[in-house]
């Protein structure tokens, strides 16, 4: 699932998952076990917008102006990578009796 994050006024799509850890453990140059820092988090935070959206158009310094500037935009990605983080993991429904019934 995708969250939405409004940055300056544009909204920008932010999903959690695996392309956002392993690039934020690129950028980083440390396995994510060994992070926990709020250099990590917001490096895992931007990489979160990279994955969801090839066409980010800010860098990591102009997403950390934009928090500056603006205490909504971490509270947005904060609130979706903790939604994100609770469900991530979690086996999706079992439909399979629903289709049985089709």
């Amino acid at each position: 699932m995708k969250h939405m994050i409004t940055i300056n006024g544009k909204e920008h799509p932010f999903r959690y998952g695996y392309g956002a850890l392993m690039l934020a453990e690129e950028i980083l140059g440390k396995p994510w076990g060994e992070l926990q820092n709020l250099r990590a988090n917001l490096v895992l935070m931007f990489c979160c917008l990279l994955n969801a959206d090839g066409d980010f158009p800010y860098d990591f310094e102009q997403l950390l102006d934009a928090c500056d500037e603006d205490a909504a935009v971490m509270q947005q990605m904060s609130a979706a990578l903790s939604e994100q983080l609770s469900r991530w993991g979690k086996p999706k429904a079992d439909d399979s009796d629903d289709k049985k019934k089709d």
